[in-house]
């Protein structure tokens, strides 16, 4: 759940920003549109289900790489902003 609260914290950074009236999953859905991806979608409902207890709190295979990808886009995307 860190990685994830850490992947918020650098999109604000970047200056994506998730609205006040925004849902996690709506907020997930403009970044994933903006990335032309899923990634944030599938790391948002990784981290309801640990949240919310739904799941097994055992995290599913492929989420790290989902996490790295998440880093790259933004670390790519903010790179363009310089």
């Amino acid at each position: 759940m860190q990685a994830y609260e850490s992947v918020l914290w650098y999109l604000k950074f970047i200056g994506l920003t998730r609205a006040r009236h925004e849902t996690l999953s709506e907020y997930a859905s403009r970044i994933d549109f903006r990335f032309q991806d899923e990634q944030m979608s599938v790391l948002t409902n990784v981290y309801h289900d640990l949240y919310y207890g739904a799941k097994d709190p055992v995290l599913p295979e492929k989420t790290e790489g989902h996490i790295q990808k998440m880093f790259d886009y933004i670390h790519k995307s903010s790179s363009s902003l310089r």
